[in-house]
């Protein structure tokens, strides 16, 4: 283990605090930095989903980085780890736990195939991992991995933020029994694409659950609107107010048959604010006044509060 800087011995700092310190009530177990890209994250223990909802996760079966060996941090990408693949050899990533800042130099960043192992080593590393491409909103079959030697610990720290899985959701215009219905149709029915931003969003939103939630919303919304459109158009009023109801005629009475094209949102973002979004797909229509194949072009903007259905385009292919 490389030496730490004068006065910062591994005495004192086990003396201040606990080692492999996890998540407690909340609070992420470390903060995750990396000065150069505009990381900052929390950490919490463990990799499971709902770890990674709201954190940066670190995997169990890795060194703890108060421990010699290999430490592994794993993010969804369009979160946390959106621009780790801009990490460059020679630039720092730090731990911060509860009584000291480990920092680490970064020695390569590659693209690998899922499920390639992570070597442990004999001494402290640190390995962040998320999928690749980093805009990515389907599963997929590579990952970015970034590699870190540690070459300082200080005794710095700062408090830790609580946890927020539901940060940067946005309520929509779509009625709670749309919304309960909607939500495995998003997740399981159309192949997602990539997600695209336009305007001038902050490092500290795209780098953050934020952004990843946000999106969510945005599919929620037309899911839940191309729902109304085919099953319930006496709600389309609520729905996209403004939006005259023969723009969807033809998915009145008709039933979505396929998304053979990925469904690409774009989240509109000045800042740490979302003020609307866009969202293309195609569809196969069955049955109703006009079946075929259609591109769909949803627009949607925040308003008191909710992403509300602004446009809705329907295109003959």
């Amino acid at each position: 283990m490389p030496s730490p800087p004068s006065g910062v011995t591994p005495a004192r700092i086990a003396s201040a605090c606990h080692p492999s310190d996890p998540t407690v009530a909340g609070r992420p177990a470390g903060l995750v930095e990396a000065p150069s890209v505009g990381l900052d994250a929390p950490v919490a223990q463990g990799d499971a989903e709902s770890q990674l909802a709201d954190a940066v996760g670190h995997v169990p079966a890795s060194s703890w980085p108060d421990q010699v060996g290999t430490t592994v941090l794993v993010a969804h990408d369009i979160s946390w780890f959106s621009r780790i693949n801009h990490l460059r050899p020679g630039q720092e990533v730090a731990f911060v736990g509860r009584c000291a800042t480990r920092w680490y130099t970064v020695t390569s960043g590659r693209v690998v195939r899922a499920g390639s192992p992570v070597y442990n080593t004999t001494t402290p590393r640190l390995v962040l991992v998320t999928c690749y491409p980093l805009d990515a909103l389907f599963l997929t079959s590579e990952r970015y991995e970034v590699t870190a030697v540690l070459t300082k610990v200080t005794l710095v720290h700062r408090p830790r933020p609580t946890l927020s899985t539901s940060a940067g959701t946005l309520p929509t215009s779509l009625p709670a029994s749309v919304v309960a219905e909607v939500g495995p149709r998003v997740t399981t029915t159309a192949p997602l694409g990539r997600l695209l931003h336009a305007g001038t969003p902050s490092t500290a939103w795209s780098e953050s659950n934020r952004s990843i939630n946000a999106a969510g919303s945005a599919l929620e919304l037309y899911f839940g609107a191309l729902q109304v459109a085919e099953r319930s158009p006496s709600l389309w009023s609520r729905v996209a107010p403004g939006v005259p109801p023969a723009d969807a005629a033809p998915l009145d009475g008709a039933t979505v048959t396929g998304v053979p094209g990925p469904v690409t949102p774009t989240l509109h973002v000045q800042g740490s604010t979302v003020t609307g979004a866009t969202v293309a797909s195609t569809v196969e229509l069955a049955g109703g006044p006009d079946p075929g194949t259609y591109t769909i072009t949803m627009t949607a903007a925040v308003h008191t509060g909710r992403l509300t259905v602004t446009g809705w385009l329907l295109t003959s292919r």
